[in-house]
Protein backbone atom coordinates (compact mmCIF):
# COMPACT_ATOMS: atom_id res chain seq x y z
CA UNK A 1 0.00 0.00 0.00
CA UNK A 2 1.51 3.39 -1.06
CA UNK A 3 0.28 5.03 2.21
CA UNK A 4 2.44 7.83 2.43
CA UNK A 5 1.61 8.48 -1.06
CA UNK A 6 -0.01 11.97 -0.63
CA UNK A 7 -1.53 13.85 2.21
CA UNK A 8 -4.60 14.20 0.76
CA UNK A 9 -5.30 10.78 1.57
CA UNK A 10 -5.15 11.86 5.04
CA UNK A 11 -7.26 14.75 4.80
CA UNK A 12 -10.10 12.67 2.55
CA UNK A 13 -13.30 14.77 2.59
CA UNK A 14 -15.10 11.98 0.57
CA UNK A 15 -15.57 7.96 1.68
CA UNK A 16 -12.46 6.02 0.37
CA UNK A 17 -11.23 2.44 0.39
CA UNK A 18 -8.01 0.76 0.23
CA UNK A 19 -7.86 -3.14 -1.04
CA UNK A 20 -4.49 -4.68 -0.90
CA UNK A 21 -5.25 -8.86 -1.88
CA UNK A 22 -2.17 -11.19 -1.84
CA UNK A 23 -2.34 -14.05 -4.21
CA UNK A 24 -5.40 -13.02 -6.78
CA UNK A 25 -6.36 -14.70 -10.64
CA UNK A 26 -9.45 -13.79 -12.36
CA UNK A 27 -10.14 -10.65 -10.37
CA UNK A 28 -12.85 -8.28 -10.50
CA UNK A 29 -13.82 -5.24 -9.28
CA UNK A 30 -16.78 -2.38 -9.04
CA UNK A 31 -15.55 1.22 -8.10
CA UNK A 32 -18.06 4.18 -7.93
CA UNK A 33 -16.11 7.67 -7.79
CA UNK A 34 -17.39 10.82 -7.28
CA UNK A 35 -18.17 14.14 -9.18
CA UNK A 36 -14.22 14.71 -9.68
CA UNK A 37 -13.92 14.96 -13.62
CA UNK A 38 -10.39 12.88 -13.56
CA UNK A 39 -9.52 9.66 -12.53
CA UNK A 40 -5.70 8.43 -11.74
CA UNK A 41 -4.78 5.26 -12.22
CA UNK A 42 -2.01 3.88 -10.86
CA UNK A 43 -0.25 0.59 -11.61
CA UNK A 44 2.26 -1.98 -10.62
CA UNK A 45 1.97 -5.82 -11.93
CA UNK A 46 3.72 -8.02 -13.82
CA UNK A 47 0.54 -9.26 -15.06
CA UNK A 48 -2.44 -8.11 -17.31
CA UNK A 49 -5.40 -6.55 -16.47
CA UNK A 50 -8.22 -5.32 -18.16
CA UNK A 51 -9.90 -1.99 -16.76
CA UNK A 52 -13.60 -1.04 -18.24
CA UNK A 53 -15.98 1.69 -17.10
CA UNK A 54 -19.53 2.48 -16.96
CA UNK A 55 -19.74 3.67 -20.39
CA UNK A 56 -17.82 0.24 -21.89
CA UNK A 57 -14.64 1.78 -22.27
CA UNK A 58 -11.52 -0.33 -21.70
CA UNK A 59 -8.01 0.02 -21.04
CA UNK A 60 -5.60 -3.15 -20.91
CA UNK A 61 -2.47 -2.77 -19.68
CA UNK A 62 -0.17 -6.09 -20.41
CA UNK A 63 2.62 -7.52 -18.44
CA UNK A 64 4.74 -5.20 -16.29
CA UNK A 65 4.42 -1.60 -15.61
CA UNK A 66 6.07 -0.60 -18.69
CA UNK A 67 3.86 -3.16 -20.68
CA UNK A 68 1.97 -1.79 -24.12
CA UNK A 69 -1.56 -0.40 -23.12
CA UNK A 70 -4.41 -0.41 -25.40
CA UNK A 71 -8.12 -0.06 -25.19
CA UNK A 72 -10.65 2.51 -25.90
CA UNK A 73 -10.56 4.55 -22.90
CA UNK A 74 -9.61 7.82 -23.25
CA UNK A 75 -5.84 8.68 -21.60
CA UNK A 76 -5.01 12.29 -20.47
CA UNK A 77 -2.09 11.88 -19.00
CA UNK A 78 0.67 8.91 -19.03
CA UNK A 79 3.43 9.30 -16.49
CA UNK A 80 6.00 7.19 -14.59
CA UNK A 81 7.04 7.86 -11.16
CA UNK A 82 10.19 6.17 -9.30
CA UNK A 83 9.40 5.24 -5.98
CA UNK A 84 12.38 2.79 -4.91
CA UNK A 85 12.26 0.10 -5.22
CA UNK A 86 9.61 0.18 -8.07
CA UNK A 87 8.30 2.40 -10.32
CA UNK A 88 4.95 3.09 -10.64
CA UNK A 89 3.14 3.85 -13.97
CA UNK A 90 0.13 6.67 -13.34
CA UNK A 91 -2.28 6.88 -16.21
CA UNK A 92 -4.99 9.78 -15.60
CA UNK A 93 -8.32 8.89 -17.11
CA UNK A 94 -11.97 10.90 -17.68
CA UNK A 95 -14.11 9.94 -14.60
CA UNK A 96 -17.06 7.54 -14.54
CA UNK A 97 -19.67 6.48 -12.06
CA UNK A 98 -17.94 2.29 -12.82
CA UNK A 99 -14.48 0.58 -12.79
CA UNK A 100 -13.69 -3.01 -13.42
CA UNK A 101 -10.80 -4.55 -13.29
CA UNK A 102 -10.01 -8.03 -14.23
CA UNK A 103 -6.85 -9.67 -14.05
CA UNK A 104 -7.20 -12.76 -16.32
CA UNK A 105 -3.92 -14.56 -15.41
CA UNK A 106 -1.08 -14.85 -12.50
CA UNK A 107 1.23 -12.32 -11.13
CA UNK A 108 1.88 -10.26 -8.86
CA UNK A 109 0.64 -6.59 -8.91
CA UNK A 110 -0.43 -3.40 -7.55
CA UNK A 111 -3.03 -1.13 -8.78
CA UNK A 112 -4.47 2.41 -7.34
CA UNK A 113 -7.62 3.84 -8.62
CA UNK A 114 -7.56 8.13 -7.26
CA UNK A 115 -11.30 8.96 -7.72
CA UNK A 116 -10.91 12.27 -6.16
CA UNK A 117 -8.48 15.11 -5.43
CA UNK A 118 -9.26 15.15 -2.18
CA UNK A 119 -7.92 11.28 -1.80
CA UNK A 120 -10.85 8.64 -2.37
CA UNK A 121 -8.72 6.05 -3.62
CA UNK A 122 -9.24 1.69 -3.99
CA UNK A 123 -5.41 0.01 -4.32
CA UNK A 124 -5.06 -3.99 -4.18
CA UNK A 125 -2.12 -6.56 -4.99
CA UNK A 126 -3.13 -9.96 -6.82
CA UNK A 127 -1.73 -13.23 -7.35
CA UNK A 128 -4.84 -16.52 -6.87
CA UNK A 129 -8.42 -15.88 -8.48
CA UNK A 130 -10.80 -13.61 -6.79
CA UNK A 131 -13.60 -10.99 -6.88
CA UNK A 132 -13.90 -8.14 -5.00
CA UNK A 133 -16.56 -5.46 -5.61
CA UNK A 134 -15.76 -2.10 -3.93
CA UNK A 135 -18.87 0.72 -3.29
CA UNK A 136 -18.74 4.38 -2.23
CA UNK A 137 -22.15 5.49 -2.89
CA UNK A 138 -24.75 5.59 -1.38
CA UNK A 139 -22.61 3.88 1.37
CA UNK A 140 -19.35 2.71 1.65
CA UNK A 141 -19.15 -0.82 0.92
CA UNK A 142 -16.43 -3.78 0.05
CA UNK A 143 -17.02 -7.26 -0.75
CA UNK A 144 -14.41 -9.58 -1.49
CA UNK A 145 -14.46 -13.57 -2.43
CA UNK A 146 -12.43 -15.89 -4.08
CA UNK A 147 -9.84 -18.93 -3.17
CA UNK A 148 -7.94 -19.47 -0.22
CA UNK A 149 -5.40 -16.90 -0.15
CA UNK A 150 -3.63 -14.01 2.08
CA UNK A 151 -5.77 -10.69 2.20
CA UNK A 152 -5.31 -7.21 3.26
CA UNK A 153 -7.68 -4.58 2.96
CA UNK A 154 -7.59 -0.67 4.41
CA UNK A 155 -10.38 1.74 4.75
CA UNK A 156 -10.17 5.60 4.86
CA UNK A 157 -13.70 6.69 5.91
CA UNK A 158 -15.14 10.35 6.38
CA UNK A 159 -14.97 13.29 7.89
CA UNK A 160 -12.93 12.13 11.14
CA UNK A 161 -10.26 10.19 8.95
CA UNK A 162 -10.11 7.06 10.70
CA UNK A 163 -7.84 4.15 8.97
CA UNK A 164 -9.06 0.82 9.25
CA UNK A 165 -6.76 -2.06 8.38
CA UNK A 166 -7.60 -5.63 7.86
CA UNK A 167 -5.51 -8.52 6.88
CA UNK A 168 -5.75 -12.38 7.18
CA UNK A 169 -6.66 -15.68 5.28
CA UNK A 170 -9.64 -15.44 2.81
CA UNK A 171 -11.66 -18.36 3.56
CA UNK A 172 -15.03 -17.37 2.91
CA UNK A 173 -16.26 -14.50 1.01
CA UNK A 174 -15.86 -11.47 3.61
CA UNK A 175 -18.49 -7.98 3.48
CA UNK A 176 -17.26 -4.54 5.05
CA UNK A 177 -19.61 -1.48 5.23
CA UNK A 178 -18.89 1.90 6.66
CA UNK A 179 -21.49 2.70 9.49
CA UNK A 180 -20.36 6.07 11.53
CA UNK A 181 -17.17 5.66 13.15
CA UNK A 182 -16.85 2.07 12.73
CA UNK A 183 -16.61 -0.82 10.22
CA UNK A 184 -18.78 -3.63 10.19
CA UNK A 185 -16.87 -6.97 9.30
CA UNK A 186 -19.02 -10.17 8.40
CA UNK A 187 -16.98 -13.24 7.04
CA UNK A 188 -13.41 -12.81 8.40
CA UNK A 189 -12.46 -15.77 9.53
CA UNK A 190 -9.22 -17.10 11.72
CA UNK A 191 -5.88 -15.27 12.67
CA UNK A 192 -6.15 -11.94 11.40
CA UNK A 193 -4.16 -8.70 11.76
CA UNK A 194 -6.24 -5.38 12.89
CA UNK A 195 -4.99 -2.13 13.17
CA UNK A 196 -7.37 0.88 14.11
CA UNK A 197 -6.74 4.25 13.77
CA UNK A 198 -7.35 7.86 14.10
CA UNK A 199 -5.72 10.40 12.28
CA UNK A 200 -6.45 13.40 14.40
CA UNK A 201 -6.60 11.75 17.81
CA UNK A 202 -4.75 9.16 19.89
CA UNK A 203 -7.24 6.04 19.57
CA UNK A 204 -4.73 3.41 18.17
CA UNK A 205 -5.70 -0.56 18.33
CA UNK A 206 -2.80 -2.48 16.44
CA UNK A 207 -2.58 -5.98 17.17
CA UNK A 208 -3.57 -9.73 16.55
CA UNK A 209 -7.50 -11.17 16.77
CA UNK A 210 -9.15 -14.28 16.29
CA UNK A 211 -12.80 -13.94 14.14
CA UNK A 212 -14.80 -15.97 14.27
CA UNK A 213 -17.14 -15.60 10.50
CA UNK A 214 -19.98 -13.36 12.01
CA UNK A 215 -19.71 -9.73 12.57
CA UNK A 216 -16.94 -7.46 14.21
CA UNK A 217 -16.94 -4.04 14.51
CA UNK A 218 -13.97 -2.08 14.46
CA UNK A 219 -14.43 1.39 15.74
CA UNK A 220 -13.87 4.57 17.48
CA UNK A 221 -15.11 6.71 20.26
CA UNK A 222 -13.93 9.60 22.00
CA UNK A 223 -12.00 7.75 24.58
CA UNK A 224 -10.62 4.72 22.37
CA UNK A 225 -11.07 2.70 19.27
CA UNK A 226 -12.52 -1.25 20.08
CA UNK A 227 -12.77 -3.96 18.46
CA UNK A 228 -15.64 -6.06 18.84
CA UNK A 229 -16.61 -9.76 18.77
CA UNK A 230 -13.27 -11.04 18.18
CA UNK A 231 -10.33 -12.35 20.67
CA UNK A 232 -6.93 -10.77 20.68
CA UNK A 233 -3.76 -13.13 20.64
CA UNK A 234 -0.64 -12.88 22.34
CA UNK A 235 2.14 -11.71 20.47
CA UNK A 236 4.77 -11.96 23.37
CA UNK A 237 7.29 -14.78 23.25
CA UNK A 238 8.85 -16.91 25.53
CA UNK A 239 11.03 -20.14 26.43
CA UNK A 240 8.23 -22.65 26.97
CA UNK A 241 4.31 -22.30 26.38
CA UNK A 242 2.51 -20.36 29.48
CA UNK A 243 -0.19 -17.79 28.79
CA UNK A 244 -2.50 -20.40 28.13
CA UNK A 245 -6.47 -19.09 28.90
CA UNK A 246 -9.36 -20.96 27.33
CA UNK A 247 -13.34 -19.74 27.35
CA UNK A 248 -16.46 -20.12 25.84
CA UNK A 249 -16.85 -17.44 22.37
CA UNK A 250 -18.48 -16.37 19.50
CA UNK A 251 -22.20 -16.39 21.91
CA UNK A 252 -20.92 -19.32 23.78
CA UNK A 253 -21.06 -21.68 19.96
CA UNK A 254 -17.68 -22.45 20.49
CA UNK A 255 -14.56 -22.33 22.81
CA UNK A 256 -11.28 -20.98 22.31
CA UNK A 257 -7.86 -21.83 23.79
CA UNK A 258 -4.97 -19.71 23.12
CA UNK A 259 -1.42 -19.58 24.33
CA UNK A 260 2.23 -17.86 24.32
CA UNK A 261 4.37 -17.96 21.14
CA UNK A 262 7.66 -19.86 22.25
CA UNK A 263 10.92 -18.85 20.67
CA UNK A 264 12.23 -21.23 17.80
CA UNK A 265 8.83 -23.46 17.83
CA UNK A 266 7.65 -24.56 14.57
CA UNK A 267 4.35 -26.33 15.63
CA UNK A 268 2.23 -26.91 18.68
CA UNK A 269 0.80 -30.22 20.21
CA UNK A 270 -2.12 -29.49 21.97
CA UNK A 271 -3.58 -32.31 24.59
CA UNK A 272 -7.35 -32.41 25.67
CA UNK A 273 -7.98 -34.63 29.25
CA UNK A 274 -10.49 -37.12 28.72
CA UNK A 275 -12.33 -37.63 31.52
CA UNK A 276 -13.41 -40.88 31.00
CA UNK A 277 -9.58 -42.13 31.07
CA UNK A 278 -7.98 -39.33 32.99
CA UNK A 279 -5.83 -39.05 30.49
CA UNK A 280 -4.56 -36.70 28.39
CA UNK A 281 -5.04 -37.19 24.38
CA UNK A 282 -3.91 -35.51 21.23
CA UNK A 283 -6.67 -33.50 19.09
CA UNK A 284 -4.58 -31.00 17.33
CA UNK A 285 -1.37 -29.93 15.85
CA UNK A 286 -0.95 -26.16 15.10
CA UNK A 287 1.94 -24.08 13.02
CA UNK A 288 4.20 -22.18 14.75
CA UNK A 289 2.46 -19.18 13.50
CA UNK A 290 -1.45 -20.62 15.28
CA UNK A 291 -1.18 -19.95 19.06
CA UNK A 292 -4.56 -20.84 18.96
CA UNK A 293 -6.92 -23.83 18.83
CA UNK A 294 -10.64 -23.13 17.75
CA UNK A 295 -12.66 -26.03 18.87
CA UNK A 296 -16.17 -25.30 17.26
CA UNK A 297 -18.94 -27.92 18.77
CA UNK A 298 -19.27 -27.95 22.45
CA UNK A 299 -21.58 -29.14 25.03
CA UNK A 300 -23.11 -27.91 27.81
CA UNK A 301 -22.20 -30.37 30.06
CA UNK A 302 -19.00 -30.64 28.70
CA UNK A 303 -15.48 -29.52 30.43
CA UNK A 304 -12.71 -28.48 27.88
CA UNK A 305 -9.40 -28.97 30.05
CA UNK A 306 -6.37 -29.00 27.51
CA UNK A 307 -2.09 -28.63 27.87
CA UNK A 308 -0.24 -27.62 25.06
CA UNK A 309 3.87 -28.88 23.97
CA UNK A 310 5.99 -27.05 21.60
CA UNK A 311 8.26 -28.57 18.96
CA UNK A 312 11.32 -27.70 16.92
CA UNK A 313 9.73 -28.54 13.50
CA UNK A 314 6.61 -28.97 11.68
CA UNK A 315 3.43 -31.14 11.86
CA UNK A 316 4.51 -32.32 15.40
CA UNK A 317 7.63 -33.23 15.22
CA UNK A 318 11.58 -32.63 16.39
CA UNK A 319 12.62 -31.86 19.91
CA UNK A 320 9.98 -30.73 22.30
CA UNK A 321 10.99 -27.17 23.57
CA UNK A 322 10.35 -26.59 27.22
CA UNK A 323 8.04 -29.15 29.34
CA UNK A 324 4.11 -29.88 28.93
CA UNK A 325 2.37 -27.05 29.90
CA UNK A 326 -0.07 -26.35 32.80
CA UNK A 327 -3.35 -26.77 32.22
CA UNK A 328 -6.70 -24.75 31.73
CA UNK A 329 -10.34 -25.83 31.66
CA UNK A 330 -13.29 -24.34 31.25
CA UNK A 331 -17.07 -25.20 30.69
CA UNK A 332 -19.90 -23.18 28.46
CA UNK A 333 -22.44 -20.70 29.33
CA UNK A 334 -24.99 -23.23 29.53
CA UNK A 335 -23.09 -25.33 32.13
CA UNK A 336 -24.24 -25.86 35.99
CA UNK A 337 -20.81 -24.70 36.90
CA UNK A 338 -19.70 -21.55 35.63
CA UNK A 339 -15.42 -20.25 34.46
CA UNK A 340 -14.03 -17.30 37.14
CA UNK A 341 -14.47 -13.62 35.54
CA UNK A 342 -11.47 -12.90 36.68
CA UNK A 343 -8.70 -12.82 39.94
CA UNK A 344 -7.82 -10.17 42.49
CA UNK A 345 -4.78 -9.65 44.63
CA UNK A 346 -5.80 -7.18 47.69
CA UNK A 347 -1.84 -5.66 46.75
CA UNK A 348 0.24 -4.35 44.62
CA UNK A 349 3.82 -4.06 45.63
CA UNK A 350 5.57 -6.24 48.52
CA UNK A 351 9.29 -5.73 49.68
CA UNK A 352 10.88 -8.69 51.48
CA UNK A 353 14.23 -9.42 52.62
CA UNK A 354 16.59 -11.90 51.10
CA UNK A 355 15.59 -15.46 52.62
CA UNK A 356 12.52 -14.02 54.41
CA UNK A 357 8.82 -15.80 53.25
CA UNK A 358 5.72 -14.56 52.82
CA UNK A 359 2.32 -16.09 51.51
CA UNK A 360 -0.06 -14.15 49.74
CA UNK A 361 -3.86 -14.77 48.79
CA UNK A 362 -6.00 -14.35 45.59
CA UNK A 363 -9.54 -14.16 45.60
CA UNK A 364 -11.42 -14.94 42.00
CA UNK A 365 -14.83 -13.27 41.09
CA UNK A 366 -17.28 -15.08 39.97
CA UNK A 367 -21.05 -14.89 39.25
CA UNK A 368 -24.03 -16.84 40.96
CA UNK A 369 -23.65 -20.11 39.83
CA UNK A 370 -20.80 -22.85 41.36
CA UNK A 371 -17.11 -22.17 40.32
CA UNK A 372 -15.71 -24.95 38.49
CA UNK A 373 -12.22 -24.85 40.15
CA UNK A 374 -11.19 -22.67 42.80
CA UNK A 375 -7.59 -23.33 42.78
CA UNK A 376 -5.04 -20.66 41.51
CA UNK A 377 -1.63 -21.06 40.20
CA UNK A 378 1.09 -18.93 41.01
CA UNK A 379 3.89 -17.29 38.83
CA UNK A 380 6.50 -15.67 39.43
CA UNK A 381 8.23 -13.26 36.32
CA UNK A 382 11.59 -14.19 37.81
CA UNK A 383 12.65 -17.29 40.11
CA UNK A 384 16.03 -16.21 40.86
CA UNK A 385 14.95 -12.66 42.30
CA UNK A 386 11.76 -13.96 43.95
CA UNK A 387 10.21 -17.78 44.07
CA UNK A 388 6.56 -18.67 44.44
CA UNK A 389 4.68 -21.84 45.51
CA UNK A 390 2.51 -22.42 42.27
CA UNK A 391 -0.09 -23.93 44.64
CA UNK A 392 0.22 -22.01 47.64
CA UNK A 393 1.41 -18.09 46.81
CA UNK A 394 4.30 -18.63 49.61
CA UNK A 395 7.00 -16.61 47.85
CA UNK A 396 10.75 -16.90 49.16
CA UNK A 397 13.28 -13.95 48.54
CA UNK A 398 16.37 -15.42 46.97
CA UNK A 399 18.08 -12.01 45.97
CA UNK A 400 18.58 -8.53 45.33
CA UNK A 401 16.17 -7.37 42.69
CA UNK A 402 12.59 -7.01 41.65
CA UNK A 403 10.28 -9.03 39.85
CA UNK A 404 6.31 -9.35 39.13
CA UNK A 405 4.04 -12.78 40.82
CA UNK A 406 0.93 -13.01 40.07
CA UNK A 407 -2.25 -15.97 39.87
CA UNK A 408 -3.54 -17.86 37.72
CA UNK A 409 -7.12 -19.30 38.06
CA UNK A 410 -8.51 -22.56 36.54
CA UNK A 411 -9.36 -21.07 32.40
CA UNK A 412 -6.19 -19.28 32.10
CA UNK A 413 -7.63 -16.02 33.66
CA UNK A 414 -4.45 -13.78 35.12
CA UNK A 415 -4.50 -11.51 37.90
CA UNK A 416 -3.29 -8.34 38.58
CA UNK A 417 0.58 -8.32 39.43
CA UNK A 418 2.13 -6.94 41.74
CA UNK A 419 5.92 -5.98 42.20
CA UNK A 420 7.91 -7.84 44.14
CA UNK A 421 11.00 -6.35 45.68
CA UNK A 422 13.90 -7.81 47.62
CA UNK A 423 16.31 -6.61 49.81
CA UNK A 424 19.70 -7.63 51.29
Amino acid sequence: MLKNMSLKRIICLVCAFAITVSSIVGLNWSVKSDAFEKVTITVNLETTIKITNSEGETLIINGDTFGNVSGTMDILEDKTLYYQPSYLRQLLVRKSDTYIIEQTNEGSNYIDIDESEYGGFVSFNTGDKCKAVVKFFPQSEVTLEGEKQLYSIDAWLTEKSADYEISGMLYKPIYMKEEKNKLIVTGALGKTDISVDAFFGKHIIEGSYYLFGGETVLGYNDKRAFVKNAVKINSKYTKRPVGLYVRPVNSNKNMFLSWTKVIKAHSYIVYKRDYASKKYKKVAIRNGRETNYYIADIKDNGIYEYKVLAKTKKNGKGKKIGKLSYGVKAVPLTNNKENAKSVYINKESLSLKKGKKKTIKAQIVQGEKTLLDRKTRWISSNNKIAKVNKKTGKILAVRKGKCKIWAKAHNGKNSNKIVVRVHK
